[in-house]
């Protein structure tokens, strides 16, 4: 449980998850948006997470999350 309280906080997820935003709450924010405010950012991991969950029935953990978009992203 202690590591699913905070998400990784680098530049591979800090530059994705604004397609995951968009995606999912069809917002949008740029990736300068979340560089320096991780309470923000944090936020609309949470929100991404909660609206998957109500489409899908299963909520992924901030963990699994991250791993999830840094391996699909990190390369790219």
């Amino acid at each position: 449980e202690d590591e699913d309280m905070y998400s990784i906080y680098d530049d591979v997820l800090k530059n994705a998850l604004p397609l995951y935003i968009k995606y999912y709450l069809d917002k949008t924010v740029k990736p300068d948006e979340l560089k320096t405010d991780y309470t923000k950012y944090i936020a609309y991991i949470d929100e991404v997470r909660n609206t998957a969950r109500d489409e899908d029935g299963y909520i992924i953990s901030r963990n699994g999350f991250d791993h999830l978009v840094w391996y699909y992203h990190k390369g790219r």
